[in-house]
């Protein structure tokens, strides 16, 4: 592997992570939304600040903790299309 190749590959690495990352922050947008929408999450958490709403976010950190850590161990730069 030369010097490019592996600078390709970890470019695309930090990509993958970035594009889970914005993933994440809309899922955090939706999660935010729908305590604050939704009457049923909202009686659980009016503010934002209760412990239901926590633990939610901290589940969804946590799965996309794990996604991203997939993505980038699974990552084949081989298989990438080219346009």
């Amino acid at each position: 592997m030369t010097f490019c190749s592996l600078e390709r590959v970890q470019l695309l690495k930090s990509a993958v992570i970035t594009a889970v990352a914005s993933l994440y922050l809309n899922v955090f947008v939706l999660v935010v939304q729908s305590f604050v929408k939704v009457s049923a999450l909202n009686a659980l958490a009016p503010t934002q600040s209760e412990p239901p709403f926590a633990i939610t976010q901290a589940v969804v950190l946590a799965i996309f903790i794990l996604i991203a850590l997939i993505a980038v161990v699974k990552f084949r730069p081989g298989t990438t299309v080219r346009v």
